[in-house]
Parts: structure tokens; sequence; C-alpha cells
């Protein structure tokens, strides 16, 4: 059998294939709102650890799940994924929270604390109109996701 050279294209293609053999998150949760003529688009994912053996395989499916239902007319790539599209800063479970309060509190109804004891969060996107973040505890996994159309 013939080895496949490493390439940019092979990569994507791997990876856009692990991505269509993914489990759809546990918990998802939406919400919508209109605030001062700023349309917002909210999501919070819950994912078991039973469920995804590794933070990576449900950060991608998150980040695949929300980029689909949000841009259905542009399928998800792998290239998404590049790091100038991804912060990947540990921030702590306070600030974490805080995010979580400060963006979600008011269009959810729905418990967003972490379930099991805290382990790590990453902020993934901080940008003026967007803001991820990203949690893992010992029993789940949690994506946030913020939008404005601002």
């Amino acid at each position: 059998m013939e080895k496949q050279a490493f390439t940019r294209e092979v990569l994507c293609a791997v990876v856009e294939q692990k991505l269509t053999n993914l489990i759809t998150p546990l918990e998802i949760y939406k919400g919508d709102d209109k605030y001062n003529d700023e349309e917002v688009s909210v999501w919070f994912l819950r994912g078991s650890t039973n469920d995804y053996h590794e933070a990576v395989a449900f950060w991608i499916r998150a980040f695949q799940y929300v980029w689909e239902q949000s841009h259905a007319s542009r399928g998800f790539v792998s290239s998404l994924l590049r790091e100038e599209n991804m912060r990947f800063r540990e921030i702590s479970h306070e600030d974490f929270t805080n995010l979580l309060e400060d963006y979600g509190g008011r269009l959810f109804r729905y418990d967003l604390r972490l379930r099991g004891a805290f382990q790590q969060a990453w902020l993934m996107c901080d940008e003026w109109n967007e803001q991820a973040v990203f949690a893992s505890t010992d029993c789940e996994y949690v994506a946030f996701f913020w939008k404005t159309t601002a």
C-alpha cells in the first residue's frame, strides 16, 4: 500500500472525515434576542466525559455544530480551527463563570453552572462581536458561544 504525503489537504481531509463520525453533544441550548437593535445569538453545549474521551473531540464537535447551525450556507471546514481563529488562552473558573453570566445570563433560563469539579477553562475567541469559551470538569465538557450582529 502506498503512503500518502502529509500535506495540508490530507490533514484537512482526515479532520473532515473524523468530524463526520463525532456524536452530537448531549445537551444543546440556544438563545436569540434583540438588544438595542442588535441581534444576539448564544449557544451553550454540554457533553459527558463518558461520550467524549478527549477534550479536543468535544470542542471540535461543539464548534462544528454551532458553525453549521449559524452558517447553513457555508459548511464547516477545518481551516476554521487555525491558530489565528482561536485564542486558546487559559482562564480561571471565576473568569469563565463571569463570562457566562455577562453574555448568557439574561438569555438563558437554564442552569449554566458547571457540573462536577472544575478542571480547566479556555477563552477560545475574544472579539468585540463574538466570544467563545470552553471548560472541562471531572465529568463534562462545556462550550459557550456568544455572537452579535452589531
